[in-house]
C-alpha cells in the first residue's frame, strides 16, 4: 500500500512512502542511508508544496523506476513539479501524466538513458536545464 499525503494508493505494497524532514521520501528497500544526502533510508524525496496525490497511477508507477535508477548511479530523486507551477497549456502535467525530476549533480545523460530503456515506449524523459521531465504519453513516440 502507497500512502503519501494521507492518501492511500493500492497495489504500492513494493515501495513505501513516510513523511521526511524537507518534504516526503520514498525509504529505500534496505533501509539504508542516501549516499548523497546522507538522509536515513530516502531514495527520492518529494519537494514541499509538491503533491503526487493526483499523479495517475500509470505516472506514479513510473515513480518507483526513477527512485530505483537515482538510487543505482548513487543519487537521490528529488520530485521538484507534479500539476503545480506554470507549464505549457497542452502540458501532461495537467493531464497528471507527468512529473519533473531534479537534475543530479552528475551522470543526467546516462540516466535519462537508464529511464527511457526502463519506463519503456509508454514515457517521454526530456532533459530539460534544471531538470528531467517525464510524462506517461503511449502516443508520444508516433
Amino acid at each position: 500500500m502507497l500512502i503519501a499525503l494521507g492518501v492511500e494508493y493500492a497495489g504500492s505494497d513494493s515501495v513505501g512512502w513516510k513523511r521526511g524532514g524537507i518534504g516526503y521520501c520514498i525509504p529505500t528497500r534496505s533501509g539504508g542511508d542516501s549516499k548523497r544526502s546522507g538522509k536515513k533510508g530516502c531514495a527520492m524525496l518529494i519537494k514541499l508544496g509538491v503533491s503526487i496525490e493526483r499523479l495517475s497511477r500509470r505516472a506514479r508507477r513510473g515513480l518507483e523506476v526513477v527512485a530505483a535508477i537515482f538510487t543505482e548511479f548513487g543519487h537521490e530523486a528529488i520530485i521538484s513539479s507534479t500539476y503545480e507551477g506554470n507549464h505549457s497549456p497542452r502540458s501532461l502535467h495537467y493531464a497528471n501524466d507527468a512529473f519533473d525530476v531534479r537534475l543530479p549533480p552528475d551522470g543526467v545523460l546516462r540516466i535519462a538513458a537508464a529511464l527511457r530503456e526502463r519506463l519503456g515506449a509508454a514515457f517521454d524523459v526530456v532533459v530539460e536545464s534544471d531538470h528531467i521531465h517525464i510524462e506517461y504519453d503511449p502516443k508520444g513516440r508516433e
